[in-house]
Formats: C-alpha cells, sequence, structure tokens
C-alpha cells in the first residue's frame, strides 16, 4: 500500500489509464486503455464494495445498480484497494475516509474518488469497467 509519486498522481487525475487489462495478468500495462472484467452481476448484492488491487479499483452496488471507482486516495496516490471500514475506504497512509461511494469523510484528502464507466453485458451478467471513460459519481448502470 505504498504512496505514488506526485508525477503519478497528476497522471492519474488526468486519466492516464492506469487500470490494467484484464488479458495481462496481474499488475498489467498500467497504460492501458482496455476493458477490465470485474466478474458476474451475481457477484454483487447491494451494499457490496468489491475491491480490485491489480487495477487499484473499486466496483459497488447500491440500489441504483452498479458503480466502479478508483481506489487511489486523492490526497497523495496511496492504494486503497483491500482496505475499507464499514462505511467505506479508508488511506492508511494518512487517514482520509471516504464512503462506500467515494465522497470524502475525513481529510487529509478534499476530492472524491473518480468514478468509471460500468457496462454489463445482458446476455452473460459479466461486468467491465472502462478505466478510461470517466463518469460523475451519481452515475450508475442498472442491473
Amino acid at each position: 500500500m505504498g504512496c505514488r509519486t506526485r508525477r503519478d498522481v497528476v497522471k492519474l487525475a488526468i486519466g492516464a489509464g492506469f487500470l490494467a487489462c484484464a488479458g495481462c495478468g496481474g499488475g498489467g500495462d498500467p497504460g492501458s486503455t482496455t476493458a477490465i472484467a470485474a466478474g458476474k452481476v451475481a457477484d454483487y448484492s447491494v451494499g457490496a464494495l468489491l475491491s480490485f488491487a491489480s487495477w487499484s479499483l473499486f466496483v459497488g452496488r447500491d440500489a441504483g445498480g452498479l458503480y466502479a471507482m478508483s481506489s487511489l486516495c486523492t490526497h497523495q496516490g496511496c492504494d486503497m484497494a483491500g482496505v475499507t471500514t464499514a462505511t467505506g475506504p479508508y488511506c492508511g497512509c494518512h487517514g482520509s475516509q471516504f464512503t462506500a461511494t467515494g465522497s470524502v469523510v475525513a481529510g487529509p484528502a478534499r476530492s472524491a474518488l473518480p468514478h468509471y464507466a460500468v457496462n454489463v453485458d445482458p446476455a452473460t451478467g459479466a461486468v467491465t469497467v472502462d478505466g478510461t471513460t470517466p463518469v460523475a459519481q451519481s452515475t450508475r448502470t442498472a442491473v
């Protein structure tokens, strides 16, 4: 759970494609623009927030549907994948806390976690995340 450099954070903030492609294996190419496989709709019950450490990503489901957001803290880019509290992600580097949908609860982070487009294949229920397409924090994919 190491902190990123200032350059890394800037790249992420401008959508530099930090998400790895699903077929590249763990970690993959950080410059990839390929959609990320994130399981099946059946993997997500309402209230779920799953962590994908290999892609610095959280995928969750609430009453509105599925959503995806970065697991990199907006303070200094520490990866919070796998580190959540009862209310949402927690940054072990400097103590920032976020809601399950990425809003800041406690600083030093000042910005919400960026969200990305989620797609569901209606035939198979496969969930994919497009890390190159930022969306509003309120955007949900109905399931």
